[in-house]
């Protein structure tokens, strides 16, 4: 493992929970550890720890970004989970029609479905089916998007966290 940015660690998060929220749980974990600007591999993963212990929508995006971490500092990469899906082996996964439920009370049936495949095409992920990484990466792209549809993903990309936890 290596050495990153107290910024690389709010980076991670700010997907999920925006950048000011992001930035003030990571600086306060930083502060609360002594740590400086720059942390081991270890101590983010300790920092995200100890954000995710604390529960609720920065916990489950803690959760999130230290799975992304420790993928990243392994070299396990959304690559190497097709790579596993095509020799056969079993990965979870999600049919596209339940991202798509997710968003249909706030854009109804058609924009859900426009926005999901729209996303998944971007992605270049096809099929009525998708990986559980496949389907995070593509909430975490929607929740940057603003507005509805970002704050639609943020809880969609929780309830995925807490169906697959």
């Amino acid at each position: 493992m290596g050495e990153r940015s107290v910024e690389s660690v709010i980076a991670l998060l700010a997907n999920t929970l925006g950048d000011a929220t992001a930035r003030e749980v990571v600086e306060r974990e930083v502060r609360l550890a002594g740590l400086g600007r720059t942390v081991s591999d270890e101590d983010a993963v300790a920092i995200l720890t100890k954000i995710e212990q604390g529960g609720g929508p920065s916990g489950l995006g803690a959760r999130l970004a230290k799975l992304r971490l420790q993928r990243a500092a392994t070299g396990v990469s959304s690559a190497a989970v097709a790579a596993v899906a095509a020799t056969g082996a079993k990965t979870p996964r999600i049919a596209v029609s339940q991202l798509v439920s997710m968003f249909t009370p706030a854009l109804g049936v058609e924009k859900a479905t426009e926005t999901i495949r729209t996303a998944l095409t971007a992605l270049d992920v096809r099929g009525e089916t998708i990986t559980l990484d496949d389907a995070a990466v593509c909430l975490e792209r929607l929740g940057r998007q603003g507005g509805v549809i970002a704050t639609v993903a943020r809880f969609a990309k929780a309830r995925l966290l807490l169906a697959t936890g």
